[in-house]
């Protein structure tokens, strides 16, 4: 199963992709940690995608595919599919990456949008929390860490990530609706497009996202 998740900053995406990248066993792909560890590596596309991160310029699609392709081509014996959590941002992307799939030999079964009011979306991302060294997610409102401000796994101290101060999270969800929305059409006219409440506790709108798999 290859699922594409969508939905405005804050609506959870994150917290999903790892919840199903453990329970049906997918890949979970997200952009930003392939250009970050196509960098630490030095490979070609590492070196191309520098190029561009280093001047402060948008990293060109047809990189951000390309590692998209070697990922999927890695995870095919060992994953049964792929979770895509940060992407595509805009059409020109979701028309890129079915050209890929296609190439692979595999297509999108669906794509998932995790519905949540503007409002709640600022509340929520106002409480995120990220682990500095495992990288793991919390929120104060809908997932919350066992102790403290610590993380689960290694007892850290959580921080906020850079991105989700005041000033920035509105623009963020004003540059979603701009481009990204244009995506969520495409696949309602492909028929892919499961659109699933995102409001509540992260454990219970897994549920409801398994419940729209399953039909």
């Amino acid at each position: 199963m290859n699922v594409v998740l969508l939905g405005i900053p804050g609506s959870g995406k994150g917290t999903q992709a790892n919840f199903l990248k453990k329970r049906l066993k997918l890949k979970a792909i997200l952009t930003g940690d392939l250009l970050r560890e196509a960098v630490e590596k030095g490979t070609k596309l590492g070196e191309d995608a520098k190029e561009f991160m280093e001047k402060g310029d948008l990293v060109p699609d047809q990189i951000i595919l390309d590692l998209i392709e070697e990922k999927i081509k890695e995870q095919q014996k060992n994953f049964s599919g792929f979770v895509l959590d940060g992407f595509p941002r805009t059409l020109p992307q979701a028309e890129g990456l079915d050209l890929l799939l296609e190439r692979t030999g595999k297509s999108l079964d669906y794509a998932i949008k995790l519905n949540l009011p503007k409002e709640r979306a600022l509340k929520r991302l106002e409480g995120r929390l990220v682990c500095p060294f495992c990288e793991a997610f919390y929120n104060l409102e809908t997932n919350p860490p066992k102790k403290d401000l610590l993380c689960d796994f290694c007892a850290k101290k959580l921080i906020r990530r850079s991105d989700d101060k005041k000033d920035l999270i509105a623009t963020r969800i004003q540059v979603y609706q701009k481009k990204t929305e244009p995506v969520e059409d495409y696949y309602q006219k492909q028929g892919k497009l499961k659109i699933v409440d995102g409001d509540g506790k992260a454990d219970l709108v897994f549920e409801r996202i398994l419940a729209v798999l399953k039909k």
